[in-house]
């Protein structure tokens, strides 16, 4: 591959954004972001053409399975809160992703709700795996805020248990 690192910004309705440091998800499925002190997720509902653009980009990442059920194409998104490198924190590759309003600017706002339309950015780091595979890890840098939907906390139950 001729380049190392590649960004590629996907647009689409988001749900479970966990983007500010209070509000991260501290463990992950089976404790998967413990040792990184947490992580920012975010789910993205992506078109054919979006999807289209994240793979050929180079991203590896694969559509949710209990998704595809109803015909939605959503990947989940993360960047976690300390990178650890021998034994010291990477500043540059840990903590919230940058957060933006529609017109650029930092975001003041309330909590993104389900159904709020997001440009979602991640860094591509290409690398040759243990295995001496070629592989690529995705990793969420900027979360620009489109179309806002405000956070109901209660509707969010209500999708959580279903």
């Amino acid at each position: 591959m001729s380049k190392k690192y590649k960004s590629v910004t996907t647009e689409g309705p988001v749900s479970w954004a966990k983007l500010r440091e209070h509000d991260r998800d501290e463990h992950g499925y089976n404790g998967a972001y413990e040792e990184c002190d947490g992580a920012y997720t975010i789910d993205q509902e992506l078109s054919k053409e979006e999807f289209a653009k994240l793979s050929e980009a180079g991203s590896l990442k694969r559509p949710k399975g209990k998704y595809l059920m109803d015909g939605k194409i959503v990947v989940g998104f993360a960047r976690k809160h300390k990178v650890m490198f021998r034994g010291e924190v990477l500043e540059a590759a840990s903590g919230p992703p940058v957060l933006l309003d529609a017109d650029g600017q930092p975001w003041n706002g309330d909590a993104i709700g389900n159904g709020s339309v997001c440009a979602v950015t991640n860094l591509l780091s290409f690398f040759t795996a243990p295995n001496g595979d070629p592989s690529c890890r995705t990793t969420m840098i900027e979360v620009k805020v489109m179309e806002h939907v405000i956070y109901d906390p209660d509707a969010a139950d209500v999708e959580e248990a279903a």
